[in-house]
């Protein structure tokens, strides 16, 4: 990215984001949780400082990151599809911020920001921390239930 801090492993943010996301998230929206798992954990350590990518683990290991739902009905309402999600919006944040932030750069205040690749995967990995343990399958399950009887309800 130009402007930008690279990562202190030397690798190319989409290269690095290809590599992460290529077979591990496919098409269909099916995924691998512990290839998922072990991928942003991988970029983490890469990107971050060891005692920040530690803290971070522990907080989505505490939280249930990598195992919570992204949505009750929705996009990867699965068990891991949090983490699923979160892969695929780095994957999606990494490849897209080089057009934009080639713009920004010639504009009169880039000179006033600073940020790095790891502020982008910070960002992207963090952007629904709140749903991590908030949604789960039985929640799921409840609420196709609850469709379900409404459906009934409005047939009756």
């Amino acid at each position: 990215l130009a402007g930008c801090q690279q990562p202190s492993s030397g690798g190319d943010s989409t290269d690095f984001s290809k590599a992460a996301v290529g077979d591990i998230v496919l098409k269909d929206g099916t995924f691998d949780s512990q290839k998922v798992k072990d991928t942003i954990l991988e970029m983490a350590a890469a990107l971050l400082p060891k005692e920040k990518t530690d803290c971070l683990t522990e907080w989505m290991e505490k939280h249930e990151f990598f195992t919570s739902p992204a949505s009750a009905k929705y996009h990867a309402n699965v068990a891991g599809g949090l983490a699923a999600h979160s892969l695929t919006v780095i994957y999606q944040s990494l490849v897209f911020a080089p057009m934009i932030f080639s713009n920004f750069i010639q504009t009169k205040r880039a000179e006033s920001y600073d940020f790095s690749v790891a502020d982008i995967f910070i960002a992207a990995l963090s952007h629904d921390f709140c749903k991590a343990g908030f949604y789960s399958v039985e929640h799921k399950i409840l609420l196709q239930l609850a469709d379900q009887t409404a459906a009934q309800w409005w047939d009756y």
